[in-house]
């Protein structure tokens, strides 16, 4: 084979075999950081009991988080019995502009036609926003607010 012939394969092959949709490292870092936004699943929280359908009392929590002006999250299912709310992000300020997001999961558990459980957790991420934002810290549960979250859901659907 020619040297001609070798450099036009040559350079065929590298054009081929090249990912048009390689990432740079601050595509790569962004990427990381919004992954580590997303909801994910925490051990605990708190339950109880409502004399109501699973569907009504996912429709009951909607509505008691859009009165307070909660926004809820894409990943929200109804058929799963899984409402999550946006994450809240706080600027706590300090040398290198902290965030806190808290975010609240809700989970209805179809005990029979006429009763629910449902389980409750309120969880608090961090990171350091300075420059470009940090990835989120793993997800933990704050136990006061979660048990303030689980008496208004008590109040709200009406169970004992």
């Amino acid at each position: 084979m020619s040297c001609k012939k070798q450099l036009i394969l040559a350079i065929f092959v590298a054009v081929a075999f090249t990912s048009p949709r390689a990432q740079s490292l601050h595509d790569k870092i962004q990427a990381r950081a919004a992954e580590s936004g997303k909801p994910r699943d925490v051990p605990g929280g708190t339950t109880f009991s409502v004399p109501m359908p699973a569907d009504r009392a996912f429709d009951a929590v909607v509505k008691y988080f859009q009165i307070h002006d909660s926004a809820i999250d894409e990943s929200s299912k109804k058929e799963l019995g899984q409402l999550i709310t946006a994450m809240k992000i706080v600027d706590v300020g300090g040398f290198r502009n902290n965030n806190k997001g808290y975010r609240t999961y809700v989970t209805f558990i179809h005990d029979s036609d006429s009763s629910t459980t449902v389980k409750v957790k309120v969880t608090i991420q961090q990171r350091s926003n300075h420059g470009q934002p940090d990835p989120w810290s793993e997800p933990k549960i704050l136990d006061k607010e979660t048990a303030d979250t689980t008496a208004e859901l008590k109040a709200a659907l009406g169970a004992s």
